[in-house]
């Protein structure tokens, strides 16, 4: 006998509209700064071990997201304006190991040819491809932090909204919506 199942739900689109107000946390056990190439090996590995594990739930298999040394920097070091659109968070009281990581794409910055498969950005829209937070700093605002930073990051560009895709069950559409993103129809 075989058992058929039941297709898996469609992801949820989430949107946010920026407005003019802005918050601050300010967590002094981590530094959020724009991806350099001094942490390109670390920020590759934690996305890399990311893609692998149950919190990334996503539409395609993680084998595609992987990327070499080589692939990961390729469009950053062709492309160093691509630097500001990956943020990460810095443990600093572990040797700077990096923690969290958002990649973020608006129209005016290339992507690589390893996101393809991402939703392509409106013109006035700055699109969340990653969140990424390691299991150890989890539940300590390194998520919303980095989400802060994607809001910094949209309004520099002078995005009107935020956008992100997240499959129903992913845990962390609780802090998509928790940090004000709604779910539109597409």
């Amino acid at each position: 006998r075989v058992d058929k199942k039941p297709p898996p739900p469609p992801p949820v689109v989430l949107l946010l509209l920026l407005c003019c107000c802005c918050c601050v946390n300010t967590n002094k056990k981590m530094e959020y700064k724009a991806l350099s190439a001094n942490e390109f090996e670390s920020c590759r590995e934690l996305l890399n071990a990311f893609y692998g594990t149950k919190h990334f739930l996503n539409c395609c298999s993680f084998a595609n997201c992987e990327e070499t040394a080589e692939e990961f920097t390729e469009l950053y070091r062709n492309h160093p304006k691509a630097l500001e659109s990956c943020i990460i968070a810095l443990d600093t009281r572990a040797n700077n190991v990096v923690c969290g990581c958002i990649r973020l794409f608006i129209d005016e910055i290339p992507r690589s040819k390893a996101d393809d498969f991402l939703h392509v950005p409106e013109k006035d829209e700055c699109y969340v491809g990653t969140v990424c937070v390691s299991e150890r700093a989890r539940g300590k605002g390194v998520g919303t932090r980095l989400l802060e930073e994607a809001e910094t990051f949209a309004r520099k560009y002078q995005k009107t909204r935020l956008g992100l895709e997240v499959l129903n069950g992913n845990p962390a559409e609780r802090l998509y919506r928790r940090f004000g993103f709604e779910p539109v129809e597409e």
